[in-house]
């Protein structure tokens, strides 16, 4: 009998780091979900894999919708989850890479100060980073149990690094800083059941949020990130992971 192919699903899988993700699972075999907030957006990153000879899902997920602060009586999460559970009976690979960098609206580049911070950036990069990743996780995860098989990849960034801490971009820093603190709290709650729950940095990445400047293209970024994803059983879960070596937090 065929091994029923895994299932992954992507959050601001659209374009960049996220979009070179769900080429590198579906290449890779997996049946990937790609979520992002724009539905005409989804088509084209849809029908751009389908020209390479990839068969991807997509679906409208926004987690920054306000309803993904409250679990018991959330729409928007419910509904990603029912219709996995309907599409495919299982869910594998959770990646939290939708991002955002807040204090680029909110500041002048020359006054990101913590001590000014406006409190609706540090709401939008919560809401982003850690609320909605925590939502999904809380909504698939028992999807993840029914096969005792799980890979968690939180998508974050040195600049969150406790070790390596400084000023600047308050509200992205803290807001990442939270999601690494959630990463190491999941994966100590789940040690033992083959769920594996990791945070990496793509490094500095030339896409839309990157910045022309950037190093690195979106497939060299995202190579951590496949990675992690298709962790054999028994490997690392807790960790910080940059070019698939360990980080400081």
């Amino acid at each position: 009998m065929a091994a029923v192919a895994r299932v992954a699903l992507v959050t601001g899988g659209n374009r960049g780091i996220g979009l070179a993700v769900c080429r590198g699972l579906a290449r890779a075999g997996l049946r990937v979900i790609l979520t992002g907030r724009d539905e005409a957006q989804l088509r084209v990153a849809q029908n751009q894999l389908r020209d390479e000879g990839l068969k991807v899902w997509t679906i409208e997920l926004d987690v920054t919708d306000p309803r993904m602060l409250e679990p018991p009586k959330d729409l928007n999460v419910s509904f990603i989850a029912d219709w996995v559970q309907r599409q495919f009976g299982r869910l594998d690979v959770l990646v939290n890479n939708a991002g955002v960098v807040p204090d680029a609206a909110a500041f002048d580049a020359t006054q990101d100060s913590i001590i000014d911070m406006p409190t609706d950036a540090l709401a939008l990069g919560m809401q982003t980073h850690f609320h909605g990743p925590l939502a999904l996780i809380r909504a698939l995860l028992p999807l993840m149990r029914l096969n005792h098989y799980g890979r968690i990849v939180n998508v974050s960034t040195q600049m969150a690094s406790l070790a390596n801490m400084r000023k600047g971009w308050p509200a992205y820093r803290v807001s990442k800083l939270a999601q690494n603190a959630l990463t190491r709290m999941l994966a100590d709650e789940l040690e033992g059941s083959n769920i594996l729950v990791n945070a990496a940095s793509p490094g500095w990445v030339h896409t839309r949020m990157g910045g022309k400047e950037a190093p690195l293209d979106p497939d060299q970024g995202a190579d951590t990130l496949l990675w992690l994803a298709t962790l054999p059983d028994g490997g690392p879960s807790g960790g910080f992971f940059e070019a698939r070596a360990v980080k400081p937090w």
